[in-house]
């Protein structure tokens, strides 16, 4: 009996690695706080609220800070080029709060806005190194043009976790193919993981 098993390894980690249509969606569409756009904000009492924003973040009253600049990013009359920066500013202080995934959302819809926009791609790549998400550390460092020493740092990382993420894949693979394979009264250790030096792929052989 002999069946290749890198398809299933790769469709695993497929499985793992797509993001759920809630994910992709916060990716591709722009944020709840323009989507409902408020037209009785002027657009200089947005920026007096970023002013405001500003001052308290200072301060170190962060929260508060984000209130304001969630207030400024719903005016309906604000240029993208100020939209942008109230959702970079409000991304610096969720930063102070260690709110990572925030930050992501935020710089994220500013560098749409505005995707020259460095400060954002900055706070971004800070909040990417945070989560661990050190795919995403590398793109930005890059755009950054950060040192070479600090890309290769975060790529040797990146190669790690993809490495594990292999390791959990194989080891889920083995333990649904014991939970079938006891049902014949067998296991695993029953057959060898063979690899094909030609191929590169594996097949799975009862062993004599």
């Amino acid at each position: 009996m002999s069946s290749s098993i890198r398809d299933a390894e790769e469709e695993y980690m497929r499985m793992r690695t797509t993001p759920s249509s809630e994910q992709t969606s916060s990716h591709h569409h722009p944020s709840a706080d323009t989507q409902q756009l408020d037209h009785s904000i002027s657009a200089d009492a947005a920026r007096a609220l970023k002013e405001e924003g500003n001052a308290l973040f200072k301060t170190a009253h962060y929260q508060q800070a984000i209130e304001k600049y969630t207030q400024a990013c719903k005016s309906a009359h604000a240029s993208d080029q100020d939209r942008a920066v109230y959702l970079a500013n409000r991304a610096a202080a969720h930063l102070k709060l260690q709110n990572f995934q925030q930050v992501v959302q935020d710089t994220s819809e500013a560098l749409r806005l505005n995707p020259a926009y460095v400060k954002a791609l900055s706070r971004r790549r800070q909040a990417r190194e945070a989560l661990k998400d050190w795919a995403g550390a590398v793109q930005d460092a890059k755009q950054l043009h950060e040192s070479p020493a600090d890309i290769r740092r975060l790529q040797m990382l990146a190669e790690e976790k993809d490495k594990r993420d292999r390791e959990e894949a194989m080891q889920s693979l083995k333990g649904l193919g014991n939970s079938i394979l006891s049902n014949f009264g067998m296991s695993l250790d029953d057959f060898s993981v063979d690899k094909d030096p030609q191929t590169g792929s594996y097949s799975i052989n009862m062993k004599k």
